[in-house]
């Protein structure tokens, strides 16, 4: 970047808007996914705990990369076990690969639709019924 005349920090900030650009558009089939799995009704529940477990999940990301940084004993000054971080780091992005049975194989809308004829609505009483129940 250097060599292109373009400054440190102004190299950062702009790698680190492109990655997290690509890190979002790359979230879209999930929420797509869940779009079309969740219950209807509850679209909006479904949506913020589905945020709220991929909030968990970049939280836990940074911790586990700050412990195995400091596990081993990389820094600015010692870059000898950096290779080990990478190859560690990259390896467990595969980690979420077990959860894919998890998943369901069939149609999304059509085990939806399916969910959702189950469960039955609510009726609302007479209020002159009620009085009845009542005594």
């Amino acid at each position: 970047n250097r060599q292109y005349g373009i400054d440190d920090q102004v190299f950062a900030l702009v790698d680190t808007f492109i990655i997290t650009a690509v890190i979002e558009v790359l979230w879209i089939p999930m929420l797509v996914l869940a779009s079309r799995l969740c219950p209807r009704t509850v679209e909006g529940t479904t949506y913020a705990l589905f945020l709220s477990i991929h909030n968990l999940g970049l939280w836990m990301s940074g911790v586990n990369s700050w412990a195995l940084t400091q596990a081993l004993g990389v820094s600015r000054d010692n870059l000898q076990n950096l290779w080990k971080l990478i190859v560690l780091c990259s390896l467990s992005m595969l980690i979420p690969l077990c959860l894919l049975p998890l998943v369901p194989a069939g149609d999304p809308e059509t085990m939806r639709e399916q969910s959702s004829s189950e469960v039955s609505t609510p009726t609302t009483m007479d209020p002159a019924d009620a009085e009845a129940n009542k005594g």
